[in-house]
């Protein structure tokens, strides 16, 4: 049962923040520029899915 847990806390934690950083870097690709601010504001992302 307590692997259960890990693996459930891996799946609701881990895959959507590092999806969600893939998104920040895929950001910065498109735009061409420097890092900015708004690249690691996640709310739009987490909120729109």
């Amino acid at each position: 049962m307590k692997n259960v847990s890990l693996v459930l806390l891996f799946e609701a934690l881990f895959i959507p923040l590092v999806i969600i950083f893939i998104g920040s870097i895929a950001k910065n690709l498109a735009r061409g520029k420097g890092w900015e601010r708004q690249d690691f504001f996640w709310g739009i992302e987490l909120t729109n899915g």
